[in-house]
């Protein structure tokens, strides 16, 4: 495996693995009647986890809309 394939693939499941674990670990905090500071760092992290990701696919998702009116303006 070469370098860049294993950069991409620690990059590709990087996310994953930090909202898998942070999402078990509150599960946890709560299941366990951990105090309420942790249970309230816990999901604060995971809000902005969430929320960095909702951020970046709506990113996403308008440029590639751009980019598809752009196609459709330049045969129409």
């Amino acid at each position: 495996m070469t370098l860049n394939k294993f950069k991409s693939l620690v990059g590709d499941l990087a996310r994953p693995y930090a909202l898998i674990a942070v999402g078990t670990a509150t599960a946890r905090a709560i299941w366990t009647g951990a105090d309420d500071g942790s249970i309230t760092a816990a999901g604060i992290i995971l809000i902005a986890l969430y929320g960095a990701r909702s951020l970046e696919n709506y990113g996403q998702r308008r440029e590639a809309a751009k980019v598809e009116t752009a196609k459709a303006q330049s045969h129409g």
